[in-house]
């Protein structure tokens, strides 16, 4: 840094090399001003060393709850809170579906928090990735929670200085709601704040990819509650609801029918003794979720028993044309003849 800047832009200075004493120059810092804030992590946990230095002595252990109030040493540093301090949680959910290369799918981002406050100032949250996994990462701006609603900024912004700890990702996208009379969200909990619009990058053939989350503002003595996800991805069939490598009419054609129907138990006798889900039920709920966008065959805008999942078991069992479509499509509906259905049933199970 030269001297001019240091006076006139970056405030440090000019006659020191290391403004704030966190052993890192000015030039190099982070935070030049900022002594608990360097930018140099020399054992890869993920936090600061100066910020590790400044507020703990001894070893530290990331991992590690020292006050008991289910934040770790690590979710502290992302949050801006200590451990040495117990703070209650806003808490941030989601579940972690099977993506499909080429595309789209939604995942509901929700929000809680551990004492059930309705009533406090909102929330500046990051949401993170890496770059290179995703050809489409946003905040449907058509699905918001718009109590509070302050901004979504879905350009993709590098994560420089590595925000959420983590070094799995290295972008993010940012959305803050808040409230000046302190009444947010001023309803029940748990609410959705939107929903994650993703699809994995084609160049990559299959693998997974890390979603964390950061806070660029809490409610005071609050932390952030966020899991990492993890999105596995690749390139297996649309509704291959179990999972087991094939699609058949009396297995994943009955359940999506069930699920239209409101079914939420008796899906073990459909799941395949082939299913890596064969003994839990309850990810067959969790895949008809992430398959609900996709299940609107006809293209109605609407999901119903009668009309899609009856389309998909016939189109299973082998029927075409007439024998297909016959008294099976939506009123209005955009795919409304034979041989467009079959195109894209064809295309979304074979690809």
């Amino acid at each position: 840094l030269s001297d001019f800047d240091e006076s006139n832009n970056t405030g440090t200075n000019p006659t020191v090399a290391d403004t704030d004493g966190d052993g890192v120059a000015d030039g190099i810092d982070a935070d030049p001003l900022e002594s608990s804030m360097s930018g140099v992590d020399s054992n890869f946990d993920g936090i600061d060393d100066a910020w590790a230095t400044t507020y703990y002595s001894g070893a530290l252990n990331p991992n590690e709850d020292l006050d008991g109030d289910s934040l770790t040493v690590r979710d502290e540093y992302v949050s801006g809170t200590l451990d040495t301090f117990f703070n209650e949680r806003q808490i941030i959910t989601a579940p972690e579906p099977r993506l499909r290369l080429n595309r789209a799918s939604r995942i509901p981002v929700r929000y809680s928090v551990s004492d059930n406050s309705q009533t406090l100032p909102g929330l500046g949250l990051r949401i993170h990735f890496h770059g290179d996994a995703f050809s489409l990462f946003k905040l449907d701006a058509s699905t918001p929670y718009l109590n509070g609603l302050v901004e979504i900024d879905n350009v993709w912004k590098p994560d420089t200085n590595n925000l959420d700890a983590n070094f799995f990702t290295d972008h993010y996208i940012e959305m803050k709601w808040n409230d000046a009379t302190g009444n947010w969200p001023g309803e029940g909990l748990p609410v959705t704040l939107g929903q994650l619009l993703v699809a994995p990058n084609p160049a990559t053939s299959s693998g997974e990819a890390i979603v964390d989350f950061s806070a660029s503002s809490l409610a005071p003595n609050y932390g952030l509650d966020a899991a990492e996800l993890t999105l596995r991805f690749g390139r297996g069939n649309s509704f291959d609801i179990d999972e087991d490598g094939k699609v058949t009419p009396l297995s994943d054609g009955l359940m999506m029918v069930r699920f239209l129907f409101g079914f939420t138990t008796g899906y073990e006798p459909l799941i395949s003794a082939n299913s890596p889900h064969a003994n839990d039920p309850s990810a067959i709920i969790d895949r008809l979720n992430e398959h609900l966008p996709m299940m609107d065959i006809d293209d109605d805008g609407d999901t119903a028993a009668l009309s899609d999942g009856l389309l998909l078991i016939r189109y299973l069992f082998g029927f075409r044309g007439d024998a297909l479509v016959s008294n099976a499509v939506g009123q209005g509906a955009n795919r409304g003849d034979a041989a467009t259905i079959e195109a894209h049933l064809n295309e979304m199970i074979t690809q």
